[in-house]
């Protein structure tokens, strides 16, 4: 049995069409702290970004997607947990995690993605910042583009 689903966009001018408000960053390159700096890219009003925090200005429910892609160089290397967390007022709200185990081999080479997509019913003034604990290992040399944050007002 096949489920036939019509979408029906008039008048769409905008991506996304129903959104007042919406982010797509881009990353920036620096690893300065643990927080993941971001390019300012296509903000729509209704956000503010500044120095890894994207404050939110209207009550509501938001969709939010983050794609981040790690190389470790060297598995003797990692000491711990490989995370990225979204945080919500200096709060964690969502976390994704990774064992990687070391190892003493020399050479090693790990590639880890760490992805979350979810809806989350933010206010007016929220301010929402992703980190990392290894910024050092993100792969900045191949896939560096397609690190985003997105947070589309749903």
């Amino acid at each position: 049995m096949w489920l036939q689903i019509t979408l029906n966009i008039s008048n769409c001018v905008q991506y996304p069409c129903n959104s007042t408000a919406y982010a797509k960053l881009k990353w920036a390159k620096e690893k300065k702290s643990q927080t993941v700096m971001w390019k300012k890219g296509n903000l729509i009003a209704g956000m503010r970004y500044q120095d890894g925090n994207l404050t939110i200005l209207s009550h509501g429910l938001y969709f939010i997607n983050c794609q981040l892609h790690f190389l470790i160089n060297n598995c003797s290397e990692m000491d711990g947990d490989l995370h990225t967390k979204l945080y919500v007022n200096n709060n964690i709200a969502h976390q994704v995690l990774n064992t990687v185990l070391s190892t003493n081999t020399s050479g090693c080479k790990i590639y880890k993605d760490q992805h979350f997509s979810l809806h989350i019913e933010l206010n007016a003034s929220d301010n929402v910042s992703v980190q990392t604990n290894f910024p050092e290992f993100l792969n900045e040399d191949f896939l560096a583009d397609s690190f985003v944050f997105e947070v589309f007002k749903l």
